[in-house]
């Protein structure tokens, strides 16, 4: 395995493997002389410009995890010196989306972030419920949707989040019946409301 696929210690990628494990006594060896860095946000950035339409959501959400983490990070964070290329993977079909029904990977397709195709990130319980099916989601559940509301904010998501897109219009669906119990209810004490 050449060196520049490795790192001394982070998580497991398909494209770079950490070596620490294998060869803890030999960090001086790795760190100092060969310079082997920890995993940093390059090799994730990486992982996910090589994203394959049949990707697994389980991968993409663990990638996505990660990317998270460095986001959050307050030293080496992503939010201020590698925003552009945050913003640059968004416009990469990366975010996994379901449009009317789960496929066999658990999503339909690879969508982009920039491009004018609607999809939405469901970030309440909620709206997961009520929009699922009718319009195209990110495949991610509400709860990790929410975990990841900053990091989708620095790739320039924010009109994709639908507790930011979504009006409230009520919409009677179906016949209109009254209840004319509690409406005479609320009559009689329409003069202790008026108050």
């Amino acid at each position: 395995m050449p060196l520049r696929s490795c790192t001394w210690d982070g998580p497991k990628l398909r494209h770079f493997k950490s070596i620490k494990s294998a060869y803890p006594q030999n960090e001086t060896l790795f760190c100092s002389i060969l310079r082997l860095k920890n995993l940093e946000i390059d090799h994730l950035l990486h992982e996910v410009k090589h994203f394959g339409h049949n990707e697994s959501l389980e991968y993409v959400e663990y990638i996505f995890n990660w990317l998270n983490e460095y986001h959050n990070r307050r030293d080496g964070s992503i939010r201020d010196k590698n925003a552009p290329q945050i913003n640059t993977i968004a416009r990469q079909r990366i975010f996994p989306v379901v449009k009317n029904g789960k496929g066999h990977r658990g999503y339909n397709s690879l969508e982009d972030g920039k491009a004018t195709s609607p999809w939405f990130i469901s970030d309440r319980k909620e709206f997961e419920g009520s929009f699922m099916g009718k319009v195209p989601l990110v495949a991610f559940s509400w709860e990790t949707n929410q975990k990841f509301k900053d990091l989708f904010a620095t790739m320039g998501l924010g009109n994709r989040i639908l507790s930011a897109s979504a009006k409230d219009s009520p919409v009677i669906d179906g016949f209109r019946v009254h209840h004319k119990p509690y409406t005479k209810l609320l009559r009689q004490k329409v003069d202790f409301m008026i108050r």
